[in-house]
């Protein structure tokens, strides 16, 4: 059975219409008759019913109170204080998911393509500059006797589809006039993509690359002498 204390927290707080402030209210209204009433306890040598019974009163009509709160603690501020809590919190979620996403796209294209199944038979660093776009070819692999892999990283570029690219870069031509199979994609993102083109082994070792900007490149694909 309740008290004559926890009975008027009821009373008060049954008239404020936003239910999620009600628990905070009790709190604050049983602090502070717990607190009347161990002072009338000391002052006025009260029992500690009688000293409850008797905060209660001073602290006035319960449900004039509760609506006195209710007007303070409006349904209508309560829900828009509490939508834009949740909004907050929801953006704050967001920001931090972008921020993470930022940071996998950088990392995730920052470091060449490693090839399954296939042999490195010399390092490249070759670069080319282009308007909005830095072309990175990385190495050489031996995948099979007949076939190489070139790996490569594009950095500042649009978004490209994981399948292909919407605009060619560039054209890869060996000096046998062999043509490059399509692009295969490792990584991709708004800030770069990275991946791998399969060529035949050219008899001359070297292969020719054309770019969208008129450049041209011609790059050696023979084994590097110290390679494995």
């Amino acid at each position: 059975m309740m008290n004559s204390l926890e009975e008027y927290i009821q009373t008060v707080t049954s008239q404020v219409h936003f239910i999620w402030d009600r628990t905070a209210i009790a709190e604050e209204l049983r602090d502070h008759l717990t607190d009347s009433a161990e002072a009338l306890m000391e002052e006025e040598n009260l029992s500690a019913e009688e000293a409850q019974a008797e905060a209660v009163k001073r602290m006035g009509d319960g449900k004039t109170i509760g609506q006195q709160f209710n007007q303070v603690h409006h349904p209508v501020i309560g829900w828009i204080w509490l939508i834009t809590l949740s909004l907050a919190f929801i953006a704050g979620i967001a920001l931090v998911g972008l921020t993470v996403n930022y940071a996998w796209d950088i990392f995730s294209c920052s470091f060449p393509v490693h090839p399954k199944a296939a042999v490195k038979i010399r390092d490249l660093n070759e670069s080319v500059d282009m308007a909005g776009h830095v072309v990175r070819f990385d190495a050489v692999w031996e995948e099979q006797e007949d076939q190489l892999i070139l790996t490569y990283r594009i950095q500042n570029k649009l978004k490209y589809s994981r399948s292909g690219w919407s605009v060619t870069l560039f054209q890869i031509v060996d000096q046998d006039g062999n043509e490059g199979v399509s692009p295969y994609f490792e990584g991709n993102s708004l800030l770069g993509s990275r991946g791998m083109i399969r060529i035949e082994r050219p008899d001359s070792g070297k292969v020719k690359l054309t770019f969208i900007d008129g450049q041209q490149r011609i790059l050696n694909v023979s084994e590097q002498e110290g390679q494995p």
